[in-house]
């Protein structure tokens, strides 16, 4: 609201978190979009060919991705801060899994915003608690047009105490999900018909020969629920699975193995 208005031109990748195109469009912003390249990474040459001919005003970078898993290199994110005069905004949602953070480079750029949120690792989505990172300067002006009233005090208390609980409680479980990710995802590389792909996130997103949809009601009578995301530019032939408990992988992988005989 504060940056984008009418022709605002806004910077995003394909596939990624579907809401910021929603939100440009909405405030009649003009969306650019960049595709992932055919190992679905980041094509920083891509961006950076946008930056130069479109010259937006804010580019938006979900590190992990959404819902892919990849993640930007900080010196390719080095890159596009030089390069753009506009505003680079990197959505972190994901961050604890990927046990790594941009915020070190906001000392470098004042033009680098960061987002984070407690609906991940925190496990308080239903709280809608987030926060933004960047220069002072910035945060005055973007606080300008932030809503009173506009965080609960039963969500304030909540992240308060996710806090305060992250280093003994949550980042061990954070530690667990790393572990099973990796698990997961070589035992999901053994499957007839299915290729994952590398994800720094909390979720793998997994190409399949048999139609995604298909695939995803079959889990369905198990019991199992699953994310597709064949209607994504470039995954039309993917679904996307969270990382659980050993035991719910355990039987996720099992159904699979039913399913792609």
């Amino acid at each position: 609201m504060v940056t984008v208005g009418r022709k605002t031109a806004v910077l995003i990748n394909e596939p990624t978190f579907a809401l910021y195109r929603q939100v440009a469009t909405v405030l009649e912003g003009n969306v650019i979009a960049v595709r992932l390249n055919s190992n679905l990474a980041y094509d920083v040459d891509a961006l950076l060919e946008a930056i130069v001919t479109h010259e937006p005003q804010v580019t938006i970078i979900c590190s992990p991705n959404n819902p892919t898993g990849c993640l930007l290199r900080d010196d390719d994110l080095r890159w596009l801060l030089k390069t753009t005069s506009g505003l680079v905004i990197v959505d972190e949602a994901y961050h604890e899994f990927a046990e790594h953070s941009v915020v070190p480079l906001l000392r470098e750029h004042e033009n680098l915003i960061v987002l984070r949120t407690f609906s991940k690792a925190m496990a308080l989505a239903a709280l809608r608690t987030g926060y933004l990172l960047a220069a002072p300067a910035l945060v005055r002006e973007i606080g300008k047009a932030v809503l009173p009233y506009n965080l609960n005090a039963v969500s304030q208390i909540a992240a308060e105490v996710a806090l305060e609980m992250y280093q003994n409680e949550v980042r061990p479980l954070v530690r667990e999900i790393i572990t099973e990710r990796a698990r997961l995802y070589e035992a999901l590389a053994q499957l007839n018909g299915l290729t994952p792909f590398p994800s720094r996130a909390n979720f793998i997103l997994v190409k399949s020969v048999i139609d995604p949809k298909r695939v995803f009601a079959e889990l369905i009578d198990h019991g199992i629920l699953i994310r597709d995301v064949s209607s994504y530019a470039l995954l039309e032939d993917c679904f996307r699975v969270s990382v659980g408990t050993p035991a719910e992988n355990d039987a996720l992988l099992e159904t699979l193995q039913e399913i792609m005989r």
